[in-house]
């Protein structure tokens, strides 16, 4: 078993509606991509900031990180092309996730991209495919990238997200197990978590930051783990 998210990636699409992920989505395998030609460019955001006369910061404001996952597919014949274009415009808005050549290694699923195509054709490699996955924020404010694990412990849903009030009742992340959870923990004391059976509950204290904050609870079963992102905005 490999350590890094490294080699020979399994790359899935599934077309969305309106935006927003089907109720029974479909994922469609694409072909195995031209040799190192995947890769995913995060795009940090920006700080807006507002400054007084004479330069004191007043306010700053995070923006959220932009992805772009881009690869090239060769042009076989008698295959036709997994996304159909005008010219190299895609109207319709898709998820994508790729799963490494270790499926127990990280992946990542992009929930909700504009997609664009490139041909190209050189007399060495003949004609090629450039697929650009460019992120969006869905339709429902939840993540642009989540973690996904092909052969880790599934889990529902796979991020939690919070207002700034305490939630002394919690939310809760089912995993489809066969045995029950054996371990949680938490990374941030102000998110805290328990478990019963294959259930486990994260409860949050007040948001008094001013900022966003974010913590990461890990849960264990059947020798597999998963690591839930929890998100919570400030008062």
């Amino acid at each position: 078993m490999a350590i890094l998210s490294w080699g020979k990636p399994k790359l899935e699409i599934c077309e969305l509606v309106n935006g927003a992920m089907p109720d029974t989505p479909s994922w469609v395998e694409l072909d195995t991509p031209v040799e190192n030609s995947t890769q995913r460019e995060d795009t940090e955001g920006e700080d807006i900031e507002a400054r007084e006369e004479g330069g004191a910061l007043v306010d700053k404001i995070a923006k959220k990180n932009t992805y772009v996952l881009s690869f090239e597919l060769f042009s076989k014949k008698n295959v036709a092309k997994p996304i159909q274009d005008t010219d190299g415009v895609i109207l319709t808005e898709y998820a994508i996730r790729l799963t490494p050549e270790d499926p127990t290694a990280r992946g990542f699923i992009l929930n909700r991209c504009s997609v664009k195509v490139v041909e190209t054709w050189t007399s060495q490699d003949g004609e090629k495919w450039r697929y650009t996955f460019s992120s969006l924020v869905p339709t429902d404010g939840g993540a642009q990238k989540e973690e996904w694990f092909a052969e880790g412990l599934s889990v529902s849903p796979t991020a939690l997200y919070f207002g700034s009030a305490a939630d002394s009742t919690g939310k809760t992340v089912t995993a489809s197990s066969e045995g029950n959870l054996t371990q949680v923990s938490s990374t941030e004391a102000w998110a805290t978590v328990t478990k019963s059976g294959k259930v486990a509950t994260v409860k949050v204290t007040q948001n008094s930051t001013g900022s966003v904050r974010t913590a990461v609870v890990t849960l264990v079963a059947d020798g597999m783990s998963r690591n839930v992102p929890v998100t919570q905005i400030p008062a």
